[in-house]
């Protein structure tokens, strides 16, 4: 069947009429509209009508019809042949990218974004703005790459950038600082990072990203700023945990026998003995060149993408993936549980590896990476059981960040269905954002936040199934649903209780 450019309207009947059937059309549904949303939008693309397979994606995904994963995905990835003089909505492809599940599947529409609609960044960002996505880091990768030439004044306008919290982009701005500083030789690191260091948890982890960067690459850099190096939260000290572990391990100085920094060194040695067998074994190129470079990947994130795509090549695949999600940078252990949920395609039996990595402590590296590649698999198949297999173990967990992670996890789940389908999701996964919203730590409270403030624009009740009355992080803040991110972070405070 040929869509033609003109047909739009004839694509708007065939859309409603399936529409008319949800969750799911019957088998008397015409055959042309379940033919239209499975194709409609890569019928759309092909022909060159780009405003109209973007709304039609959209609407597709608000209703839950179709292989709304598979749409989105493609659409966004089709992004290097949209032209330049498209009419886009950009409340429609905002919507898209808020709802895509790894920052590499948004790259080439937020590098169109930056590079045709440098005058309106912020507009995809507007009714999300600041959020936790894979689209934020994303849109910081985009970012950096479009100020690479600019030298230090690009890096001093960046900066200014992450600090206009008026912004709707001001957190993908700080990420974007992360990933030029690192690329630019001739920054002035203490200056640069000095400010930020002193600012949220937000800012601070960035902080900690740039210099865990340059103390694996051997680079010491002496940052006066003790709330930097003692912070509020546990999610924060876990990065600074993770930098103070790699300079011990790089020898730049002391770590305190039996402390976090020191099971970190642990870490990194387990990681290096893993990247030194592997190199003697892995065959393709690509491959050995991504494990090669394993210490400075966060600064070359086109490496993991093209080592990624050969890994099921290799006969040692599964460890290599392993070596990649347990990597210390998150930026690639995300990429790995892309592949890795990839490989389940092929191999099913690898979706109970995952589980049980999540499942043993003595896997702990992989933990956030397997939760991870479990989501998006989750995502493509529509199909939760993996996930309820790990959800006592990830909102139980020790670890702040595995418990924010899940928190954004199951969030996120509401992006895969039509608000007509909230209640539902919010009584399966009630457990997992109650305890969200009771955490101690700043992260997994922020993400149910989020979701409750959803859930109230929607109309849809949540009252009933979550209460926030024994929520320690927001006693006295009788605000609190109407607070965004960096309002939270400015009134909540830590409290000492048990988890």
């Amino acid at each position: 069947m040929r869509v033609r450019r003109h047909t739009m309207f004839e694509l708007d009947a065939a859309f409603r009429s399936v529409a008319l059937h949800l969750p799911e059309p019957p088998p008397v549904a015409p055959p042309v509209a379940r033919y239209v949303a499975r194709h409609g939008v890569a019928h759309l693309v092909a022909s060159g009508a780009w405003s109209e397979a973007v709304m039609l994606c959209d609407r597709l995904a608000a209703a839950g019809v179709g292989p709304v994963a598979r749409n989105r995905d493609s659409l966004l990835r089709a992004f290097v042949l949209c032209p330049p003089s498209a009419p886009l909505n950009a409340e429609a492809v905002g919507r898209l990218l808020h709802q895509q599940s790894a920052a590499a599947g948004c790259r080439a529409a937020t590098d169109w974004w930056v590079a045709h609609r440098p005058d309106a960044v912020d507009a995809p960002f507007e009714a999300e703005p600041n959020a936790s996505r894979p689209v934020t880091y994303a849109m910081a990768v985009s970012i950096a790459c479009s100020i690479a030439d600019e030298g230090p004044a690009g890096l001093s306008a960046l900066s200014s950038w992450a600090s206009d919290f008026d912004r709707p982009t001001q957190y993908a701005a700080m990420y974007a600082l992360k990933y030029a500083a690192i690329q630019n030789p001739d920054a002035d690191w203490q200056r640069l990072l000095l400010a930020h260091a002193k600012g949220n948890g937000d800012d601070q982890i960035v902080v900690a990203g740039v210099l865990l960067y340059l103390a694996l690459q051997g680079t010491f850099v002496p940052l006066d700023a003790p709330e930097f190096w003692a912070p509020v939260w546990g999610y924060v000290q876990v990065e600074v945990d993770l930098v103070l572990g790699a300079l011990g391990w790089r020898g730049l100085q002391p770590v305190e026998p039996g402390s976090s920094a020191a099971e970190f060194v642990a870490y990194f040695d387990e990681l290096e003995s893993l990247r030194i067998e592997l190199i003697e074994c892995v065959e393709q190129p690509a491959v050995r060149g991504m494990v090669d470079q394993y210490w400075r990947l966060v600064a070359d994130l086109d490496t993991v993408d093209r080592g990624l795509r050969l890994i099921a090549l290799e006969s040692e695949w599964e460890s290599i993936v392993w070596l990649m999600m347990a990597s210390p940078y998150w930026e690639v252990g995300e990429r790995a549980a892309g592949a890795a949920a990839q490989r389940i395609a092929a191999d099913p039996l690898f979706e109970d590896t995952l589980v049980e990595w999540v499942h043993d402590p003595d896997q702990d590296a992989v933990h956030m990476g397997a939760m991870m590649a479990l989501r998006t698999r989750a995502q493509q198949t529509r199909d939760h059981r993996p996930l309820h297999a790990i959800a006592d173990i990830a909102m139980e967990s020790p670890d702040p960040q595995i418990r924010g992670f899940w928190a954004n996890a199951v969030v996120s789940l509401f992006d895969d269905v039509p608000p007509s389908d909230w209640p539902a999701v919010l009584e399966d996964w009630q457990a997992s954002i109650q305890r969200g919203l009771n955490d101690t730590d700043m992260w997994a409270v922020q993400e149910v936040v989020a979701l409750v403030q959803k859930l109230n624009r929607a109309g849809v009740p949540w009252e009933d199934v979550v209460t926030a009355e024994e929520a320690p992080l927001l006693q006295g803040i009788d605000e609190w649903q109407q607070l965004d991110w960096d309002g939270l972070n400015d009134r909540m405070k830590p409290v000492e209780v048990g988890l």
